[in-house]
């Protein structure tokens, strides 16, 4: 198994792990950007929220560009946004 596969894998593994914990990718960044959009007082999207996490781990690589972690997490979070953003454009149809 190469390097980026495990990377993927344990992606897999952590997102699924965590929708049984906060529910769909859709239903936990729509309930972020609610709270994020009140304090903020302006819109943020489910897409802004996954950017949002997305850059934010990538502010953590800096630190430490070798924490396999970070590389999980934003693989996990890259799909779960792309799925957040289907089923948000879902309600529109």
């Amino acid at each position: 198994m190469t390097k980026k596969e495990d990377i993927i894998g344990k992606a897999q593994e952590t997102v699924g792990a965590r929708g049984d914990s906060y529910g769909t990718p859709y239903t936990n960044f729509s309930r972020i950007a609610e709270l994020w959009s009140c304090h903020l007082e302006r819109d943020i999207t489910v897409y802004d929220v996954g950017v949002l996490f997305i850059l934010a781990k990538v502010a953590r690589s800096k630190e430490d560009m070798n924490n396999d972690d970070t590389w999980i997490d934003i693989a996990g979070y890259a799909g779960a946004v792309s799925e957040a953003i289907e089923d948000d454009n879902k309600k529109f149809k």
